[in-house]
């Protein structure tokens, strides 16, 4: 959102294909000012998907995360505004596209566009996914399609939608 890192941020950089450094000098720190850190703007329409462990006492326990982020300035390939998935040592969720495997997708508006989730190191036992919608049209609509089972769940594109799923051996 900004050129902005304020203090206590944690932040990753990704290196092209040749060696790189990065160096942070005392004397390009900004002073004062309240930073927002890399929130995006209201006119981004998003999707967050949360991946969820279900405890046997039926708590959540949260495992992983994607942003599936809509604007019409975003380009359909794969650029500097997505994110590449970094591997949890448990369970995974990532986004597919265009064969990479993504934690941020930031894509063109589409009219008939499809988000593919991957997940893998799953384990036996319940999962849910909460996909939470922001700026999106309540006109438009939008299914999760379990390739598995081969259900297909209406979303809501105005509040959080809940979809629970088991994995077996």
């Amino acid at each position: 959102a900004n050129s902005i890192i304020p203090s206590g941020m944690a932040f990753f950089v990704q290196g092209g294909a040749s060696d790189g450094s990065i160096t942070l000098r005392e004397s390009i720190k900004a002073t004062g000012g309240s930073y927002n850190g890399f929130r995006t703007t209201g006119t981004t329409r998003q999707l967050h998907v949360e991946l969820g462990y279900v405890r046997p006492d039926s708590s959540l326990a949260n495992a992983d995360g994607v942003f599936a982020l809509f604007n019409s300035a975003f380009s359909s390939a794969i650029d500097d505004q997505d994110v590449t998935k970094l591997i949890n040592s448990g369970e995974n969720l990532a986004i597919l596209n265009d064969g990479h495997v993504l934690g941020l997708d930031a894509r063109p508006v589409g009219d008939h566009d499809t988000v593919q989730l991957k997940t893998w190191n799953m384990n036996a036992g319940n999962y849910r996914f909460t996909v939470t919608p922001s700026n999106l049209s309540a006109a438009s609509a939008a299914f999760l399609v379990d390739n598995y089972t081969h259900n297909a769940t209406a979303l809501s594109l105005s509040s959080p939608s809940v979809y629970n799923f088991s994995i077996n051996t």
